[in-house]
Parts: structure tokens; C-alpha cells; sequence
């Protein structure tokens, strides 16, 4: 039996990108539209999405 698996995403904050040190970083709207749109898509492999953020139009110091 298979499952349908679907995708994770997180935005790796380890590296040096802009998120951690954005003031809009816990209400970003952009992370939110990211996180919905693929939500939904199929992930066989169980592996997600990871993503880092280097430069932002909304980006807040």
C-alpha cells in the first residue's frame, strides 16, 4: 500500500539569511503564501521543501 505523502516546508534559519532578522518574520506573508500553495502537492519521498531567504521586498531590520 502506498500513501500520499504531502509536502513540508520550512525556512531554514541556520544559514545567513534574512529571515531571522526581519521584524515581519512570525507574520510573513510571503512564508504563509509559499506554505499554502504547496501544501498540497504530492511528496512520495517524504523529503519537503527547504528553503533559505537571502533577500526579501518586505525584509524589516
Amino acid at each position: 500500500m502506498r500513501y500520499i505523502v504531502f509536502m513540508k516546508t520550512f525556512f531554514n534559519f541556520i544559514g545567513n539569511g534574512a529571515c531571522p532578522m526581519c521584524k515581519k518574520d512570525r507574520e510573513c506573508i510571503i512564508k504563509k503564501l509559499i506554505g499554502e500553495t504547496l501544501k498540497d502537492m504530492k511528496d512520495p519521498e517524504n523529503y519537503g521543501l527547504e528553503m533559505v531567504v537571502y533577500r526579501c521586498p518586505h525584509f524589516q531590520e
